[in-house]
């Protein structure tokens, strides 16, 4: 995660679920886009 954001993962681990839910959706989107699959 520390890759994509430069968050530290301390606060991925105190993060709201939802919030973590949206950094998940957020890295999957890059790595599709970054896959072509857009």
């Amino acid at each position: 995660f520390a890759r994509h954001e430069g968050l530290h993962i301390e606060e991925l681990v105190c993060a709201p679920p939802s919030l973590e839910d949206t950094f998940v959706n957020i890295l999957d989107t890059n790595d599709s886009i970054r896959e072509g699959r857009t």
